[in-house]
């Protein structure tokens, strides 16, 4: 895990984004056409992919300098951001304007949902999880936002003399570091899951080589994975059985007091919050069982193939040893023919031969 501060430039490439004069453009999308967008949407996705390349710096660090599960699968490294903005509302917020959250739309944080990620220990901020990729196409999976206004500061940054941006994300870095070791640890059995299906069809593959680097390879990585698949599972029922939660803010998922206030007065039955840490230990717990019964399984069919192939190589070597003895047989039949002086007949000697060898009825 790393903590990186930084530096006022870093933000001026964001803000410089934002407030500059956006023009009607074609924008390209991965897998899509070009299309021509108004300015609003060209300041969304030009904001968006200068934020996208600080990621890209600070994951290329991870990457270099503290290599772990992510980056030997070439996988983008989960992300926290701590963002601040002047003015930025829900919409359901009776005073909210779209004009003033045209900057947290373009840092691809969603400000339409009736729902809303906080928690008491963070006064003044909001959760935003990996969004849909149609509301923040550029922004890579596993980048998690921290946002609220700036007047959140000075609750975040208590008990300094001059409460400043970087007091408040030393303080919710500290807050949140378990958080951020929970939020990792889901990354990955979520990366382990989807992996799985892939490894039908490596198993298959490599299980169908003859060559010795693909059996080599197979079996590696199935001890290698079995092994940390195992440990794994005792690790995370290990971690979730701690019942200090000294460093992991409690979050709750609930509607915004707006959205509230609307189901009050129409008589709707309150909404009961969800308990956002507790469903996260439950989903490890479970993912976990569902990559070690997977793992098991695995292992089980490729033992199974392991049999069959067995058999198979079996009979193809007696098959390959009748041949070669009956190839020595002529060989044998026709030097036996050369060196006699009056060569035989050797039609009636072949003939003697397989009626020695006929089965008697």
């Amino acid at each position: 895990m790393a903590n990186f501060t930084l530096e006022a430039s870093v933000a001026d490439r964001l803000n410089g984004e934002l407030h500059k004069l956006h023009r009607a453009a074609l924008i390209k999308r991965e897998g899509r056409s070009s299309v021509s967008q108004g300015p609003r949407f060209v300041l969304y996705d030009r904001v968006q992919t200068a934020r996208t390349a600080l990621h890209h710096e600070l994951r290329q660090w991870m990457g270099s300098n503290l290599p772990g599960a992510f980056a030997r699968s070439k996988e983008v490294h989960p992300l926290f951001d701590l963002l601040f903005f002047e003015v930025a509302k829900h919409w359901s917020d009776d005073d909210a304007q779209s004009d003033k959250n045209d900057a947290p739309r373009a840092c691809g944080v969603e400000v339409n949902s009736p729902f809303n990620i906080a928690s008491d220990q963070l006064p003044g901020l909001q959760l935003h999880p990996p969004g849909r990729t149609e509301w923040a196409p550029k922004i890579a999976p596993n980048t998690w936002t921290l946002w609220g206004n700036s007047s959140a500061v000075p609750d975040l940054a208590v008990g300094t003399e001059d409460a400043s941006v970087a007091d408040a994300g030393y303080f919710v870095g500290e807050e949140m570091t378990d958080y951020f070791t929970r939020t990792g640890l889901t990354a990955l059995l979520d990366q382990l899951r989807s992996n799985a299906s892939i490894a039908y069809d490596n198993a298959r593959e490599l299980h169908g080589g003859t060559s010795s680097r693909d059996l080599k390879r197979l079996r590696d990585r199935t001890l290698t994975t079995s092994l940390d698949l195992a440990r794994l599972e005792e690790d995370i029922e290990t971690y979730n059985n701690q019942h200090w939660r000294e460093r992991e803010p409690q979050f709750h998922l609930d509607y915004t007091p707006a959205v509230k206030k609307l189901d009050a007065e129409a008589g709707r039955s309150a909404f009961e919050r969800v308990d956002l840490n507790k469903s996260d230990r439950d989903r490890q717990k479970q993912l976990a069982k569902e990559i070690v019964a997977f793992d098991a399984r695995y292992r089980d069919v490729l033992s199974t193939a392991a049999s069959l192939g067995a058999s198979l190589d079996a009979r193809r070597a007696q098959r390959l040893a009748t041949g070669v003895s009956l190839v020595s047989l002529g060989v044998a039949l026709v030097t036996l023919w050369v060196t006699q002086e009056t060569p035989p007949n050797l039609a009636s000697l072949a003939g003697q031969i397989f009626d020695s060898l006929r089965w008697p009825t």
